[in-house]
């Protein structure tokens, strides 16, 4: 079976960080190279022009054209899902005055030559619109001839994010017995933390 790769967005205030995870059998087709073998070695052996093929493969445009910038922080070969996978952080600096919750991602690494090879764009963290972590929400497909992605998250707000982490938290204290016992015992403990030894409330102090 084919696997796809894996574009991973996290959207903050003054850039938009990515994870792109590339099966290591595809991109090998991609630049005629068996990158499955020796893969602990890969970026040690190959690193430079790997990243220097992925930042050629990746562009992202303000609604104005102007281009952002953008840097290959690191590389690594880890599985995803049982394959091993290149797996590369970026980080795209919109141009001056430009959000970042508007652009237009374009991206073919390995799609330009592999025609069959599919590309799932999500974003992972998008504050303001309420996307989390532990929840990515899925944009589009890219595909060969199909490479760009308008996005546009500028319709979030604070008030968006601050209650989608508080329906977290509820969520996440609802789904754990050792949580709802923490609170249990903090309620049980609550009238007795104002009562003396024995049980008994102190007489308040009244001046002579």
């Amino acid at each position: 079976m084919e696997r796809a790769t894996a574009v991973l967005l996290d959207l903050r205030e003054h850039s938009v960080e990515g994870e792109l995870q590339l099966p290591l059998d595809q991109l090998g087709l991609t630049l005629h190279h068996n990158l499955g073998e020796n893969p602990s070695t890969l970026v040690a052996r190959m690193g430079s022009e790997l990243a220097r093929y992925i930042a050629e493969h990746v562009a992202a445009t303000a609604p104005d054209g102007r281009a952002f910038d953008i840097a290959v922080r690191s590389l690594e070969v880890r599985p995803v899902d049982g394959a091993n996978c290149l797996v590369a952080l970026l980080s795209m600096q919109p141009p001056p005055g430009a959000a970042t919750g508007a652009f237009t991602l374009r991206y073919d690494a390995i799609v330009h030559r592999v025609v069959t090879h599919k590309v799932f764009v999500s974003i992972r963290s998008d504050f303001k619109n309420g996307v989390l972590s532990d929840q990515p929400e899925l944009l589009g497909v890219l595909r060969y001839r199909s490479t760009d992605l308008v996005i546009d998250r500028s319709n979030g707000t604070w008030w968006k994010g601050f209650r989608s982490v508080f329906v977290l938290g509820v969520r996440h204290i609802a789904e754990g017995t050792d949580h709802l016992l923490f609170l249990l015992v903090l309620l049980l403990a609550a009238p007795w933390s104002r009562a003396g030894p024995g049980g008994e409330r102190p007489t308040p102090c009244h001046g002579a």
